[in-house]
């Protein structure tokens, strides 16, 4: 089984909950064996992306009780946008991964991201809320795109085609 620990910020030290399990501090999350490949927190809910289950749960930050979970296709890491809404890598065992964009009831909004190869991270630029993806393909790049439309739209990436490796030997691109 799998777990999340709570700890104190101000302590850096475990901190115990009702119906907290080991040493008060532990919530169990997934009971199947298979791994939690995503958590992002808003402050009052823990959102925990449960990849064998194809869930995404919903843990109330207080009591550490889960409120809801939402049906996610191969669920791995999450963020949250400015706009409110959830964007999560769907990467299942056959067919092309995305990222797919959910309200925090867990509604799939129409938004998805296809073209890249192989996202293995999400992230929200704080500045002007774009959504950030890093591409694991060929590209080895972080792919920009502006969600605050009705369709997400690629903007540009950071990095080199290729990423670090791509460059003669001994210099870094930047």
């Amino acid at each position: 089984w799998n777990c999340i620990r709570r700890y104190s910020l101000s302590t850096l030290m475990a901190a115990p909950f009702t119906g907290g399990v080991v040493d008060g501090s532990v919530v169990a999350v997934n009971t199947d064996g298979g791994a939690l490949r995503g958590l992002y927190l808003d402050g009052t809910s823990l959102y925990v992306s449960d990849t064998a289950a194809n869930t995404v749960e919903v843990y109330n930050t207080a009591t550490m009780t889960l409120s809801r979970s939402f049906s996610v296709p191969s669920p791995m890491q999450i963020v949250k946008d400015q706009a409110g809404y959830l964007s999560s890598i769907s990467s299942p065992t056959s067919g092309a991964a995305s990222i797919l964009r959910y309200s925090t009831a867990g509604v799939q909004q129409a938004q998805t991201i296809t073209d890249v190869i192989a996202p293995t991270s999400v992230a929200i630029n704080p500045t002007n809320g774009y959504l950030l993806v890093s591409d694991d393909g060929p590209s080895q790049q972080i792919r920009v795109y502006n969600v605050s439309g009705t369709n997400p739209v690629f903007n540009s990436t950071i990095g080199v085609y290729g990423g670090v490796a791509a460059s003669s030997t001994g210099t870094i691109p930047g």
